[in-house]
Formats: C-alpha cells, structure tokens, sequence
C-alpha cells in the first residue's frame, strides 16, 4: 500500500522534486546503541539517522543515556555514576562504501568521537572510538 501511495505521490510531484527524493539507505533509521561487551545489554544512546540510498552524506541526532559514563571509561557498564552527557547532532554522517562514519562531540571538552560502522542484517555493528578508547558496538532498530 506503501509503495502504491509513494509512486502517486512522485507522478503528481512537480519534476524537481521527484528528482530529489530517495529511497531510505541501509543506514537510514532510528537505532539503540549497547556495546558489545555487555551481559545487561545496557542502552547508551539512541541514534537517528536520515541517509539515502544514493546519498554519501547525511544528518542525523544522538541522546547519551547514563551507562554511557561507564561505557566511556572503559570498564563495566553500570549506569549508576553521576555525569553529565546529553545529545546533540552529529559534525559528520558520511558513508563510505559500505561503512558508515559518525563523527561528533558529545563531551564538555569538545574532543572528536567517532562512530564506525558496517550493517550485518538488521543491525549495525562497528567501534566506538573516543580519545584512548576505541570499543565495539551493536545498534538494533529502536522499538
């Protein structure tokens, strides 16, 4: 029924903007970050990202949850110390071959931290990579 509503819509649309729609890409999405590492499957952020098919840039939103501090520290995932993070969107969505690269700074000293990542069936895996912490992570589509 989708796709049926969608082609109506192209035939109807003016030619310029017909031209510029695109099919969602692969990356396209809402997606919950745990790292790869954690028995309790703990959510670290939830990710949104606009990228299509035939696009090599995006854009795309994050919001830190609480075990993200443990996350960043390198050691177990707890969820239970005090800091700050919140969300923001991101510096850089772009795609490069069949990778995706997220690039932003979450953090109150504005340093670099990166999202490298590949789609394996309905999810994305990759590394999260931060200054002195590069560490693996798994995104599923948000519920």
């Amino acid at each position: 029924m989708r796709a049926g509503l969608a082609g109506c819509l192209l035939a109807l649309a003016p030619a310029p903007l017909a031209a510029q729609l695109d099919a969602p890409g692969p990356f396209h999405g809402n997606w919950r970050m745990t790292a790869a590492d954690d028995p309790g499957d703990n959510g670290l952020m939830a990710v949104s990202l606009q990228l299509g098919r035939s696009e090599r840039h995006g854009s795309g939103d994050y919001a830190m949850h609480q075990p993200m501090c443990s996350f960043l520290d390198g050691g177990a995932i707890r969820g239970d110390e005090e800091c700050a993070l919140g969300g923001g969107i991101f510096a850089r969505v772009e795609r490069k071959g069949a990778r995706l690269l997220l690039t932003f700074h979450p953090t109150a000293d504005g340093m670099t931290h990166r999202l490298v990542l590949a789609r394996r069936g309905a999810r994305l895996v990759g590394t999260y990579h931060a200054p002195g912490l590069a560490r693996r992570v798994i995104l599923e589509p948000a519920p």
